[in-house]
């Protein structure tokens, strides 16, 4: 697992334990997972992880077509639609 906080170095993450998210590690990234609504968000590059194949926006912060124009499923919470509609 890979993360990126804009307000924290990647020395600071490494402190933290955290593995920092490298422009090397970009394309095998699978999923995201957006857990805070920073600003930087909701302009960062999704188009770079080439491999992703869902996002789940747990703010609701991001735009669902952007991400979907992009082959990727957009998830995010409280959105109303139900699980098994998902995969359908």
């Amino acid at each position: 697992m890979y993360v990126d906080d804009p307000l924290f170095s990647a020395d600071e993450l490494c402190t933290l334990e955290y593995t920092s998210l490298t422009p090397e590690v970009e394309g095998t990234i699978r999923a995201i997972i957006l857990q805070a609504d920073h600003h930087a968000y909701r302009s960062f590059d999704l188009s770079r992880f080439t491999g992703c194949q869902v996002v789940l926006d747990g703010r609701r912060a991001l735009n669902r077509k952007n991400i979907e124009a992009l082959g990727m499923r957009y998830i995010s919470i409280g959105d109303g639609v139900r699980t098994n509609e998902l995969y359908q």
